[in-house]
């Protein structure tokens, strides 16, 4: 069985990487920008395309975790969605 120490290690490393990945597509934005003519905006769907699926995950683990009637309830799903896409789409 390996110590705590070893197991430790491995999840820091694991996390530095993790952290490094998510990090990555802000850091080549620019690159992005210059050589394929890609404009903020496009850049900001590139990272939110990147981020959806940890998202969609989320809603299952979540479900797993805390059981299907408290934080994951499938009716509180549409009211989250709605309540952070209607200023988005709302005139001011």
């Amino acid at each position: 069985m390996p110590s705590r120490w070893t197991i430790l290690a491995v999840l820091f490393v694991a996390r530095a990487a993790f952290a490094f990945q998510f990090g990555s597509v802000g850091a080549v934005a620019p690159q992005l920008s210059q050589s394929l003519g890609a404009s903020l905006a496009d850049i900001g769907i590139l990272i939110g395309i990147y981020f959806a699926p940890g998202v969609l995950l989320a809603f299952p683990g979540g479900a797993a975790v805390f059981g299907p009637t408290d934080a994951s309830d499938a009716r509180a799903i549409p009211l989250h969605f709605s309540g952070s896409v209607n200023p988005a789409i709302r005139r001011p």
